[in-house]
């Protein structure tokens, strides 16, 4: 069964991108099928992916939401 995990603050400079990002990261390296889902309009995550695509062990799934 899926199960799905939000990270959701209405304040800004909160973590919530970084704490995405290590969840999901931790958890994919513990061979979970993990996709992170950036609806945030700076688009954090999805730079993180950006920047640490080839990096080992965190080659996380990252899908960007435009508004």
């Amino acid at each position: 069964m899926p199960r799905f995990i939000a990270v959701a603050n209405l304040k800004g400079g909160a973590g919530k991108s970084t704490i995405a990002v290590n969840l999901a990261g931790e958890l994919f390296g513990k061979k979970h099928s993990v996709v992170l889902v950036d609806a945030d309009a700076q688009g954090t995550s999805t730079y993180w992916d950006a920047a640490h695509h080839f990096t080992p062990g965190f080659q996380v799934p990252c899908q960007a939401v435009q508004k």
